[in-house]
């Protein structure tokens, strides 16, 4: 591809074009090709190092934004992990107290306090997309679903809420949001919900070594500012064990280009709520399955994240 030219000029009538005038040139030309293609080199990684550090830092405020760790809950025990395919994910989880004036960040929080007998929000989400533009609706969905709380509305009110005020920002974004959100009371061991399009969270009753489903009708965030939603409770007893996930673990795709899907999934979510007594031992075993399936050297495409959550046998 031609970069530019050199012309040469001489006073000297006489001047004679040789052969070695001609190498000379050429000589100089090539040298200050690769001075400039240099030049272009450096600059654009400059930029690259750029566009790096600022996905670094959006990783590093994402991370933040996400649950540090699991709260205190008295009655339950709980254990989550968001595994993101890129450094910035659209997938998101939140632990949110009802009421934040009992909860203070300066004292040790144990079972049986007035802090862990609050209702807590457990959700879990997914925007449509990947990479920065994914993780910044999950940020702005963490702040507005978080204010939309601690108005102490039904589950179904309160998506239809934060349908209502983040519709116009989706629209123009042309992306959507599913969400299951849920309130655990600690003091009637009651799980109260409302799906906004969202996998269903898989729920295995102890008592019948069964599983069944968490869900009700409701459309993605974003899609209709009138979409309505609809209340959902379940009984827990102790024992019981709840799987929030997204769709990452479903898609997931091995070097066959086989799915992992919604019936392997069950499976090993049996097979962990039967071998291990806690969520920690569940959750650790379906991510080495995941993985399994995927195989070595090959990692998933999309974000995948998990909570899962146990009813203490005794208190």
């Amino acid at each position: 591809m031609e970069r530019g030219r050199i012309y040469v000029f001489s006073s000297d009538p006489e001047y004679v074009w040789t052969q070695t005038r001609r190498k000379l040139l050429q000589l100089v030309a090539d040298q200050t090709s690769v001075a400039i293609a240099n030049n272009e080199l450096t600059v654009e990684l400059r930029s690259k190092e750029r566009q790096d550090r600022e996905l670094e830092i959006a990783s590093e405020i994402q991370l933040r934004l996400l649950p540090r760790q699991c709260p205190v809950i008295d009655g339950i025990e709980l254990a989550a992990r968001c595994q993101t395919a890129n450094r910035v994910g659209g997938d998101y989880y939140d632990f949110i107290p009802t009421n934040y004036d009992q909860l203070r960040q300066d004292q040790e929080i144990k079972p049986g306090d007035a802090a862990t007998l609050v209702p807590w929000s457990i959700v879990i989400g997914d925007v449509m997309g990947k990479g920065v533009p994914a993780g910044l609706i999950m940020t702005m969905t963490r702040g507005m679903l978080r204010a939309e709380v601690l108005n102490r509305h039904s589950p179904a009110r309160i998506l239809q809420h934060l349908n209502r005020v983040m519709y116009a920002d989706l629209d123009n974004s042309h992306r959507f949001v599913t969400l299951f959100y849920s309130e655990y009371d600690p003091q009637t061991k009651i799980l109260s919900y409302s799906n906004a399009a969202h996998n269903p969270p898989l729920l295995w009753q102890t008592a019948s070594q069964t599983i069944k489903k968490l869900d009700t009708d409701g459309m993605l965030i974003g899609l209709d500012p009138n979409s309505q939603y609809e209340d959902g409770q379940t009984q827990l007893a102790p024992g019981d064990t709840i799987l929030y996930y997204t769709d990452g673990f479903t898609d997931a795709v091995n070097q066959k280009g086989q799915r992992f899907d919604e019936e392997n999934l069950i499976k090993v979510f049996e097979e962990g709520c039967q071998r291990y007594d806690s969520p920690q031992g569940i959750l650790d075993y379906l991510f080495e399955q995941i993985k399994a399936f995927i195989g070595s050297g090959h990692n998933n495409s999309d974000d995948m994240t998990l909570i899962v959550i146990r009813v203490k046998s005794t208190q």
